[in-house]
């Protein structure tokens, strides 16, 4: 064998190795990732708890359905638990780090989501590191077709009458 011919061979195994080494680290991280997660939902769980939540659910999901153009599509939107208090049952989303505390646009976005595709009283989001429990709203003025306010149906319906009034009498 050439020395050509061993230089080749070396840098493909070393290259398999390094991708091989790779794809280890890589799957440790999404191992690691995902005990970090399932402890922070049990704390949340037990925090939730105290602050007088029963968990229904984990892992939910709600279905939605929304169009492009004239294609369909399918899909869901998964929260990491339901939870009741009282009559009244909401969606929670547990962060751990710096997610719970400085929620991003990705956070912001996902309880919008949640708040759209669930049909419950609102939603939570449970910050682990701190111990709180914070509920989400939205305010969007411009959200959906724009309507009147009610007064001016009623200021419409007032001058119908009167007018139907007055041509009635001839």
């Amino acid at each position: 064998m050439r020395p050509e011919d061993l230089a080749i061979l070396a840098f493909l195994v070393a290259f398999l190795l390094g991708w091989q080494a790779f794809r280890w680290w890589r799957s440790w991280q999404v191992r690691r990732q995902a005990r970090r997660a399932r402890r922070g939902e049990h704390r949340a769980e037990q925090l939730l708890a105290a602050e007088g939540y029963r968990v229904i659910d984990t892992q939910v999901r709600a279905p939605i359905t929304w169009y492009l153009g004239a294609e369909v599509h399918e899909g869901f939107v998964q929260a990491d638990l339901l939870v009741a208090r009282g009559r009244r049952r909401y969606v929670a989303e547990v962060k751990t780090g710096r997610a719970g505390s400085e929620p991003d646009a990705e956070t912001r976005r996902q309880l919008l989501e949640y708040h759209l595709a669930f049909p419950v009283h609102g939603v939570l989001l449970v910050d682990v590191e701190r111990k709180a429990v914070t509920p989400v709203s939205f305010r969007m003025p411009f959200a959906g077709p724009r309507r009147a306010p009610a007064w001016h149906y009623l200021v419409a319906f007032g001058l119908g009458a009167i007018v139907a009034g007055l041509l009635g009498g001839y």
